[in-house]
């Protein structure tokens, strides 16, 4: 399964850039750099090469990353190295750039660091906001320890993606209906609006992470389409690993 975590590089002017993490075939860590505004392709890729050996990242898994201090910051479940003939008891949490570094540590069926959870800060009224999967799609405000549901149905397991843009002062959720086609719902001041199909986006493949992030007055979501790649990661001949579709905000 493709797992993606989108960034927004601020060392670029104006969002022009956007970098997105994905785990490859040989479960690497690889890159794609993606334009941040309404035009555009992949700027540049890397991924590992056949030769080189295989990963680490845990496949099937997600990710999850942010621009912290000047630096791109993403986790992953990961597996950890043992020695020679011992058996692993555990997966790893742990940090895949800029450095690899273990986090913690959490059992073997964890395999998921992101799929049920989407999450925003609202600059406006300084609070956090997090939307998660139960009864329905149910937020969370950190700050006044509430919890309501915005969304009564969504397709099982659905993907979450969330961000906030400060142009329109609004929050936009992307989930999947049961038939893998993406929805969205918005967020103005503390009122959720009526959940409405993406209908011009391609269907999401099975088990596959959708990413957004907010750029130009555009929310960028990156997933891989129905039939586009194979469900064990990005391959690694050719780079149309992935989706960019681009929704206009307002």
């Amino acid at each position: 399964m493709t797992a993606l975590a989108a960034i927004i590089n601020r060392s670029v002017e104006d969002d022009q850039r956007v970098d997105v993490y994905f785990n490859t075939s040989k479960a690497q860590l690889g890159i794609s750099l993606e334009s941040g505004d309404s035009t555009g392709g992949t700027v540049g890729d890397w991924q590992t090469d056949d030769d080189d050996y295989n990963g680490y990242i845990l496949n099937p898994s997600e990710m999850a990353g942010i621009f912290y201090r000047g630096l791109p910051f993403v986790a992953a479940v990961t597996i950890p190295k043992l020695p020679q003939n011992e058996i692993q008891t555990q997966n790893q949490i742990s940090l895949v750039a800029p450095v690899y570094k273990k986090l913690t540590t959490t059992s073997l069926d964890h395999s998921r660091i992101a799929i049920s959870l989407g999450a925003w800060y609202d600059p406006e009224e300084n609070k956090r906001h997090v939307v998660f999967q139960g009864s329905g799609l149910s937020e969370y405000i950190v700050e006044d320890d509430t919890y309501n549901v915005f969304v009564a149905t969504y397709g099982p397991n659905t993907t979450l993606a969330a961000v906030y843009s400060s142009a329109t002062k609004k929050a936009y959720v992307y989930y999947l209906d049961s038939a893998q086609a993406i929805q969205r719902v918005v967020k103005t001041g503390i009122t959720w609006g009526v959940s409405t199909p993406v209908s011009s986006a391609l269907k999401v493949a099975a088990g596959c992470q959708l990413t957004v992030v907010n750029a130009n007055n555009i929310n960028h979501l990156f997933y891989t389409a129905q039939n586009q790649s194979s469900s064990s990661g990005a391959e690694a001949s050719g780079f149309d690993l992935f989706t960019h579709f681009r929704d206009p905000v307002n």
